[in-house]
Parts: structure tokens; C-alpha cells; sequence
């Protein structure tokens, strides 16, 4: 059986037998740059710092799934216009 095709070696979740790999998308440092503006030396320094969107590691290589990197920037503003209207309230004599 050394000679078996894909076909037959991936498995869905039920078991049946699916054509192909299902892979997912990932984004690299420089691709997360370019597509949501977030820069690469900026990624690293959150992750060092335990902050940031989720990653993966991939061998030596930091990947970001796009659908992480736009919650965690939904989660940054939300927390940004939260520290604003602190910042600007009424004071109250």
C-alpha cells in the first residue's frame, strides 16, 4: 500500500474520503503589513510583550490567521475609544 493517493490517505471528519487537503490561510508578518497596516517590527514587539493578534508558530516563521488579526483590531479600538471617553469626560464640581 505504499502507492496510495491522496484520495484515499486524507480523511474528512465523518471519515469519508476527501479529494484534497484542506489548508488554511495565513498570513506572514510582512503579508499582515500590507494588508491590514499593522507593521512587522510592530507584530514582533507585541509578542514579545504577550500582546497582540494570536499566532502561529511554524517551525521558526510567527503566521496570523487575517480573521485573528482583524478581531484583535476590533478589540484595540474598542479599547482605545474606551480610554478616550475616560480621558475626555465632564468634571463634576
Amino acid at each position: 500500500m505504499a502507492n496510495r493517493s491522496a484520495f484515499s490517505r486524507c480523511a474528512s471528519v465523518t471519515g469519508a474520503p476527501v479529494p484534497f487537503r484542506v489548508r488554511e490561510i495565513v498570513l506572514s508578518p510582512t503579508e499582515v503589513e500590507q494588508v491590514f497596516g499593522v507593521t512587522a517590527k510592530k507584530l514582533a514587539a507585541l509578542r514579545r510583550a504577550g500582546n497582540g493578534p494570536q499566532h502561529l508558530k511554524v517551525g521558526r516563521y510567527y503566521m496570523y490567521r487575517p480573521a485573528s488579526v482583524a478581531q484583535w483590531l476590533i478589540e484595540v479600538g474598542a479599547d482605545e475609544q474606551r480610554d478616550r471617553s475616560d480621558e475626555g469626560g465632564c468634571d463634576v464640581a
